[in-house]
């Protein structure tokens, strides 16, 4: 049997999830972290178009990257969202930016769902 892919989203000081990530690899799985909160600094995210025509998410960090579709669940717990310098920008820029990873975020995870329905 193949091993389980979890992805976990959480954020890097939530002790809870630092415990579920070392009971998932002592029971065999294979939990792959994201922390929302590290886009745009370390981590990168995008939406494509794939080749079989459906929409599948990729999340990409220093050297790595992850097709949603190679998941096979999803433990969120309290990501956080994402910080970055917002240093000589106006209130209307930072709340644009901050709609914009959200929006991004979501439909992330709103994709999350129906890929596994596929598989």
């Amino acid at each position: 049997m193949p091993t389980a892919r979890v992805l976990v989203i959480s954020n890097p000081e939530d002790q809870h999830t630092i415990e579920i990530v070392q009971k998932l690899v002592e029971v065999g799985a294979q939990p792959i972290l994201f922390y929302p909160e590290q886009l745009g600094d370390e981590v990168h995210a995008s939406l494509v178009d794939g080749l079989s025509g459906s929409c599948e998410g990729i999340l990409l960090g220093p050297g790595e990257q992850l097709h949603l579709n190679t998941v096979d669940t999803v433990w969120y717990r309290r990501p956080r969202v994402p910080a970055w310098n917002t240093d000589g920008l106006s209130p209307e820029a930072v709340d644009f930016a901050r709609d914009e990873w959200r929006s991004m975020l979501e439909a992330t995870y709103a994709l999350m769902c129906p890929l596994k329905l596929h598989r």
